[in-house]
């Protein structure tokens, strides 16, 4: 997961609390203060973070922070912007936290919250792993530096560092096959191969969307993990159904037997429509044929949604719930972007994805034989 940096620094002592109106979530904490700090601050866990709540810290390294949590929610607790704890939160959660002002995240004792003490030990865990690693990086660049023609030490530094890399991992699968209900893997999922691994992600992937399928990062990570054991080329295609522009309902399933290209596009999407020449060339040329489109419109007006399709000649069948990135049929298919692409032969299988302009055209004059 990627942790990004405070982008505002905050001079006032004393913030609103937009959040707390009925707050349901507390966090009380015990700072030892062998560090001089009079605020400490909880910061949404956000590709955009932005504090939500604040507190003084009292002569006696007391604190008390308050907010609403509806869902699965993650917070940084924080002190400055390289010193702070990291919770996962539900909601209703009583939390508190003793720990050094100095290094809140070294060795903290959290209760009232089960997903943050997990993510602490997994933490933990890891950290012995990472400071290895961490000094094998760091004296392969200084001999990479200092004697290039030491490429013995640098293969042995780099074996060490291999296979203490290969210990993490197991580490890794090991505490998630044992938590895979714990919103605390997705810290660390980025360290293991999802290709290599893709069992321990798929029990995890189950578990978690189950429970926080409206988290943006166990969506993430549901996304990567569906892409790769149903959106792969061989695999069957998975049905998908929404209403057509007269307010119908067409499904995928009703177009096999022939050639189809499910196509996800938007009348917004640029990209999107500077391809629909291509694909109503590609329609005109193979459709008698048994070629055939399936198009997922992932728009939210209907009024441009029809519009597009008149504009650019789209003469096949289309679907859309008018949902854009929350379309049922998008996240079937584990669509991130788009324009994109699926193609399926004539008995629902998966031949490949996200095929445009030449590529497209090239492997349709492949199956066509023109």
């Amino acid at each position: 997961m990627r942790i990004l940096s405070l982008l505002v620094l905050f001079l006032c002592l004393n913030f609103a609390r937009p959040l707390a109106q009925n707050p349901d979530v507390s966090i009380t904490g015990k700072l030892q203060m062998d560090t001089a700090y009079r605020t400490i601050y909880a910061e949404n866990f956000d590709r955009r973070p932005k504090i939500i709540d604040s507190s003084l810290i009292d002569a006696n390294g007391q604190f008390r922070i308050e907010l609403v949590a509806e869902s699965l929610t993650f917070i940084k607790l924080k002190l400055d912007p390289s010193n702070y704890l990291i919770l996962v939160i539900l909601p209703g959660e009583q939390i508190s936290v003793a720990s050094l002002a100095s290094a809140l995240a070294r060795d903290p004792i959290i209760q009232g919250s089960p997903h943050s003490l997990l993510l602490h030990t997994l933490s933990l865990g890891a950290r012995p792993y990472e400071q290895r690693m961490d000094s094998l990086r760091k004296q392969a660049n200084l001999v990479r530096l200092t004697d290039t023609t030491r490429q013995e030490s640098q293969s042995g530094l780099k074996e060490m560092y291999d296979r203490t890399e290969d210990s993490l991992r197991t580490f890794l699968r090991t505490f998630f096959e044992e938590h895979p209900s714990s919103p605390s893997c997705l810290f660390y999922s980025n360290r293991l191969p999802l290709d290599e691994n893709l069992p321990t992600f798929s029990r995890l992937d189950d578990s978690l969307y189950a429970r926080y399928p409206e988290n943006a990062y166990v969506r993430e990570l549901h996304y990567a993990v569906t892409s790769k054991r149903y959106i792969q080329p061989g695999m069957p295609a998975p049905d998908i159904s929404a209403p057509t522009p007269s307010g119908d309902t067409a499904s995928l399933y009703d177009l096999k037997g022939s050639i189809v290209l499910v196509d996800f596009w938007a009348a917004w999407c640029g990209p999107c429509r500077r391809e629909n020449p291509n694909v109503v060339a590609m329609y005109q040329k193979y459709h008698a044929k048994g070629f055939d489109v399936f198009g997922v419109s992932l728009d939210e007006s209907k009024e441009n949604w029809l519009k597009a399709i008149q504009d650019d000649s789209l003469t096949w069948t289309h679907v859309s719930d008018l949902k854009k990135w929350e379309s049922t049929c998008a996240m079937t298919y584990s669509v991130r972007s788009i324009p994109f692409s699926v193609l399926i032969d004539r008995d629902g299988r998966i031949i490949a994805r996200d095929l445009r302009g030449s590529a497209l055209r090239s492997k349709l004059e492949e199956i066509f034989g023109f």
